[in-house]
Parts: C-alpha cells; structure tokens; sequence
C-alpha cells in the first residue's frame, strides 16, 4: 500500500476563491482515490457518489463554508456516502495536514492537525446512529485496521452516540428532536440526515452554530417533504445562487438532486427493487412522489421566519419580568398526558404587547399545577385579565382559577383558539408583540421552538398554528390567549367636556391610541386620568 504521498506533478497555485473551477484529484495525493477505495469503502462507488464526495473535500478544504444540499431517493446510497465523507475527514485529513506542501495548497486544513469534528443529526437519535454503527462494522475490517495501523491510529471510542480515534477525530450522533436538542458541541463538519425533517428551531438555533467557529461545511441529505422547513428552504437558496453564478459564467455546485430514475442506472438491483415497489403502490402515489420521485408537496408552511422571530427579540430591550405597568393579562393552556401546561403573562403598552414572564407545568398532576400557577401568578398581584383555555380538562381547572382569582377568569374554548392565532401571528408580523432580549432558558426555549416549529394550516377561511408530528403548540395556544385578553381591553378612556358654545360634547385630553377595542370606565375624572398616563 502506498504512503500517501504527492503526486508526481503537484500544481503550486491555489484557486483565488470558491468560484474558480478546481480539478481536486490534481492537488491531492495521487494515490488519495485508491486509498479510499481500498481501505475505507472496498466497494464500488455510483458516479454521483463520486462527484459530490469531491464537491464536499473541496469545500471543506478550501473552507468555503457552505450549507450543501443532497436530495436522495431511497436506497440510493445516501449512508455509504455519509460514511465515506467522515472516514476521509477522520483518518486522511489529519495525516495530509501533517505536511507542509498540502497545508499551502488547501487554506482549511491545517485546522485539522490535532483531530477533526463531525456532528451528524437525524431527527431521532436512532437514526443518527445508524451511521455510527456502520463505521464500527468498517473498523472491524482487516483493510481498515491495515490502514489505521500504517498510519499508527487506533480505535479509542466505540459507544453508542460517538465514534472517536487516536488522532483526535471523531464522530458524534445527536438527536434533531427539539425537544431533547444538545447544544454546545464545536465541529469542523456538520451532517443532517433525514434534513427534511429537521425542523427550524434545531436546525438554526441549535446546530448550525456549531460550525461558526471552524466556517465549518454543513452537508444535508434528505428526500422531497410535505413542509417548507429548513432542508427545503436552504435548497431553494442553493439554486438561486447556481443560477446567479451561470449567469456570471461562474461554477456553484451546492446542491444535487438523485432521483431513483437516475440511481437506478447504476444497479440492476435497485432498478428492480423499485419496480416491485411500483406494483405495490403506482408511481402518483403521495409515497412514490416523495420517496423516489422527489416531488415537493407542500402545506402552507411556517408563517414565522427565524429572521421575524430575532427582530421582535431585537426590539424588547428589558429582562424577563420587568413591567412598567400593571396592565398584566394571562394566558393559560392546559396540557394532558403528552403536553404541558403554558403560563403566558404579556404586558400591554401604548405602542406593543410585551412577553413578562412564562411558566411550563409538565404531565397533568392539576392539584400540583394550580398550586405552582397561584404562586406564579401571585408575584403580579394586579393583573387585569386571565383567559383559561376551557375545553375538556381545562374546564374544571378553569373552575379552580374562579375560585382564587374571582371575575379576572375569563374561560375560553378552543373553538375560538383560529381567531386568536390570526391575532397573534398579525400582532408578530407587524412586530407589536415583543419578547425580552435575553439568551433563551427554560420556557423560552419551548416558546422559541414552537413558534419556529409551527405550521399554518387552514380549515375552511379560518387557519390553525400547529405544531408538526411529535411537536407540542401549547406556548402557541397560551400566547394567543394572552393576547386575545390583552386586544379586548383599553388602556383608558377619554374624557368628554360639555361645550357651551357648541352646545355639544367634544373629545378633550386627546391622546393616540392604537388598540381601541371595548369600551372601559377605569376614570371618573380628568386628574385620575392623568395620574394614570404618569404610570406609563
């Protein structure tokens, strides 16, 4: 076997940016193709295996940073692909970043002298750690351990969520569950798989950033879906920036797209294990179109972009529970077995609603929860208005709010619940409603997930926020109950004078208001009303 070593005529100039076309197989070792074939993956690779492995060296060598895209059908190789791609990373960067010539072609790898990084993500951990299995069973094989043992690596982890090596590498499998997210890990390669159902929260808030200290390459694979999510999304900008660099004569490879149309041109076995599946389900069907034809079908989507999400957190420069006053109103959905009960308490000002504080009870022990809700609630000793979701369990749990906090109990079902999310989502479009400027903790997190997680969905004119499949929405359902009880309340009345000379009443004491809704009688007289300007 050979040592890995220059090729006999190794070009000295580098690509000026990520732009310029590069003949990779040129600048690597002349033998790096061999290596792979023959000691990482002792099979045969599909044409579009090779051509996006090599997209994916180039990007992470030369440290362009970009988010990748591969749409995949099923079983055309998607894991092998994976592996081949950490393998390389793992075992060959490290040794290549060992040698000065290679380190003043590629600008990225001398990164990856003490070791290199990769974080793989599914949506489920068992899913991510079918990759890891797979790069055990490729451990055991004897061209494998021949290959570490030349390059004196060993073996040094082999547990159930990481894979590491002597050299510093390794491998780790996470959950995209939002909510059992890990954050914190720092990576030179991030991999999403199953990316099309990875949702918004975990993708952007707590993945992504884990290669902002490296400009590490994210590489997503994935299938077509019926949700516009991140996966979907980042596709949609990979094209728009290939089409802007044709038009610029330039060349962008971010994204490719393997239908089973095309994988099967390489495998006579795949080509007849899809034809079985056509004769189980046709090829219109909603399963074949997603799966092999990939064919998007899209709902509505998420009407709340991370970007809409940061700008009203932008807005809210003050900390959880400060108040400037007491015009306090509540929101409070009851969860069951399988969700949470959401405490939303929102303060109304001239200018915006504003999130105060939250409280997430867990399970349905209610006696436990009407306790924890009174003393929560207690520490805003004059709030207005407390709207309980009144539908099913919450119709008795409503009753034991009466009881301690008297006529501010307002019960609502869920019937109204697609009216008050079309308030809602109408009060963040126009950033009316803000939240404080904090690093999210504890609830907040659940409130910042579930509205980057939720979906729009109608139901004849009116529309639902849910969230998807395994996905809880009660912060969603509190928020709108807290802003629909701020929205049918003034902040104060106008004051009417008589007027002689036009013998009738004229609006005096005028000031502006943007939230008129109903009708109050908090002021008797003009010097109440103006102690209770002062308050704001």
């Amino acid at each position: 076997m050979e040592n890995i070593a220059a090729p006999s005529t190794l070009e000295t100039t580098k690509p000026d940016n990520a732009l310029d076309k590069i003949d990779l197989l040129k600048l690597l070792p002349s033998n790096f193709l061999s290596l792979v074939k023959t000691h990482i993956f002792n099979e045969t690779l599909f044409p579009y295996q090779v051509d996006d492995l090599l997209i994916e060296l180039e990007d992470i060598l030369f440290g362009y940073g970009n988010s990748l895209t591969r749409e995949r059908a099923r079983q055309s190789g998607k894991t092998t692909s994976i592996i081949i791609l950490a393998e390389i990373c793992m075992v060959l960067f490290p040794e290549l970043a060992k040698q000065e010539k290679y380190t003043d072609i590629f600008p990225a790898l001398h990164i990856f002298k003490n070791g290199f990084n990769i974080v793989i993500v599914a949506p489920k951990d068992k899913q991510a750690r079918i990759t890891l299995r797979r790069l055990k069973s490729i451990s055991m094989k004897p061209y494998y351990i021949k290959l570490l043992e030349t390059l004196e690596i060993e073996v040094t982890n082999k547990s159930l969520d990481l894979f590491g090596l002597s050299n510093g590498s390794s491998i780790i499998a996470l959950s995209g569950n939002p909510i059992s997210v890990t954050e914190g890990e720092s990576a030179h390669l991030l991999i999403f798989d199953e990316a099309h159902r990875i949702v918004t929260y975990s993708w952007h808030k707590a993945y992504s950033p884990m290669v902002s200290s490296t400009n590490g390459t994210i590489v997503s694979y994935g299938i077509s879906w019926t949700a516009r999510l991140s996966f979907y999304n980042q596709i949609q900008m990979n094209k728009a920036e290939e089409k802007e660099g044709k038009n610029k004569g330039e060349i962008r490879k971010l994204h490719s797209r393997i239908p089973y149309t095309e994988a099967q041109k390489y495998s006579d076995n795949y080509a007849k294990w899809v034809k079985k599946e056509l004769t189980r389900i046709s090829a219109d069907s909603i399963e074949f179109q997603l799966n092999f034809l990939l064919v998007w079908h899209l709902k509505t989507g998420n009407p709340i972009t991370p970007e809409l999400w940061d700008n009203i957190d932008m807005i809210g420069d003050y900390r959880p529970g400060e108040t400037t006053s007491d015009n306090l109103y509540v929101g409070i959905d009851w969860g069951k077995t399988t969700t949470n009960t959401f405490v939303t308490i929102i303060e109304k000002t001239l200018e915006c609603l504003k999130y105060i504080d939250l409280l997430e009870l867990q399970g349905d022990d209610y006696p436990q929860q009407h306790l924890a809700i009174q003393i929560f609630l207690n520490k805003y000793p004059k709030i207005k208005k407390i709207w309980s979701e009144s539908t099913g369990v919450g119709d008795t749990n409503t009753d034991f709010l009466k009881a301690s906090f008297g006529d501010k109990v307002i019960p609502v079902t869920a019937f109204n619940l697609p009216t008050l999310h079309d308030k809602l989502l109408n009060e963040i479009k126009y950033k009316r409603l803000i939240r404080p400027r904090i690093k999210d903790f504890g609830p907040w997190i659940s409130l910042t997930r579930q509205f980057l997680n939720c979906e729009k969905i109608y139901t004849g004119a009116s529309f639902k926020l849910i969230g998807p499949t395994d996905e809880l929405d009660d912060a969603i359902d509190s928020s709108s109950l807290s802003v629909g009880a701020a929205l049918t309340d003034i902040l104060y009345d106008f004051v009417y004078k008589k007027s002689s000379a036009l013998a009738m009443s004229q609006r005096v004491n005028f000031t502006p208001t943007k939230r008129i809704v109903t009708q109050s009688k908090l002021f008797k007289n003009k010097s109440k009303y103006q102690e209770h300007l002062r308050n704001f």
